[in-house]
């Protein structure tokens, strides 16, 4: 297991002998070894005492807090990288204009084709029975991609990553049942079962993001393709751009598998969310299916942060 999930009220998390135990209305009910996990995700009232965080922070343990029902995220990052130079040369860098025109090309480039990778895998599944609206985007995508390129401006950069996003989402919404809603993106809140399963993936893979930048010595908070916003992991928002379309496969296979139907959400005039029994389906499927996300994570900051290293030594 690298993942601890706590989705439960009135559960508290202890530090006792090196491991964490869980206690629930005062009663022992678990005890989980530090040593196999990677990071922890707490939701609802459940508590952690300060030894615990303490302690997974030491251990290099990452935790991520989701309150309320849209699961809004705050994090608790391990103990950061030693090398202080690799934030220091990325700050100087995120105010170069070149710099962040050439991470932004490669970062939409790899989403974009990502997508249409995506798109093209279902048409060519479905053959005959495959909708137009999603033929059509797989081969629009395959268009527009080569419009982003070394040489294009940081306006039509622009220009061709919003006609992508529309593009791509005309392609996915014909991928889903009529039945659940879903006429494209939309969020905070989320309004049909779609959103609201792609809206707990996003949050978890921006978490992870956000600790594959830290531990890569990079500071997650200064973006390329997302500039410096207030309380935003804008560098997080950068390194998850490619693998978005990995999340909405695995949402659209919750539906196609059974494990989500209609029934597994609420809908009020407050949005629709993912319902207490759903979320424990939901949290074993995704870590079934998140590894291949976290190693591309991984991958894509050391990568950054050594191209980020080598310029500096060459300037």
């Amino acid at each position: 297991m690298t993942t601890l999930y706590i989705d439960r009220n009135n559960l508290e998390l202890r530090l006792e002998g090196g491991a964490l135990t869980c206690y629930e209305d005062g009663q022992r009910v678990g005890t989980i070894p530090t040593a196999p996990l990677e990071r922890v995700v707490m939701r609802g009232t459940a508590k952690v005492e300060t030894q615990a965080i303490a302690k997974l922070g030491s251990l290099g343990v990452g935790v991520i807090f989701l309150f309320g029902r849209r699961h809004e995220p705050v994090l608790f990052l391990p103990r950061p990288h030693n090398d202080a130079l690799i934030r220091i040369h990325q700050c100087v860098l995120s105010r170069n204009p070149e710099a962040c025109r050439l991470v932004a090309v490669d970062i939409l480039q790899t989403k974009i084709e990502a997508q249409r990778q995506f798109l093209q895998s279902r048409a060519d599944a479905l053959k005959d029975a495959a909708p137009k609206a999603l033929v059509a985007a797989a081969d629009n995508l395959r268009k527009l991609w080569p419009l982003i390129d070394a040489k294009a401006s940081e306006s039509a950069i622009r220009g061709v990553e919003g006609r992508a996003a529309r593009v791509y989402f005309e392609g996915l919404t014909a991928l889903f049942p009529a039945e659940l809603g879903f006429t494209g993106r939309n969020r905070k809140p989320p309004r049909d079962p779609v959103n609201a399963a792609l809206s707990l993936s996003y949050v978890l893979l921006y978490a992870d993001a956000a600790i594959a930048a830290h531990q890569a010595g990079l500071d997650p908070f200064v973006g390329f393709l997302h500039k410096p916003e207030f309380g935003r992991h804008s560098l997080a928002c950068d390194l998850m751009e490619p693998a978005r379309p990995l999340v909405d496969r695995f949402v659209l296979d919750l539906f196609e598998s059974g494990l989500f139907t209609v029934k597994s959400f609420s809908t009020t005039d407050a949005g629709c969310f993912i319902s207490k029994n759903a979320r424990s389906v939901f949290y074993r499927a995704f870590e079934k299916a998140v590894s291949e996300w976290r190693g591309m994570l991984a991958k894509r900051a050391r990568k950054l942060a050594d191209d980020i290293l080598t310029y500096a030594k060459d300037h």
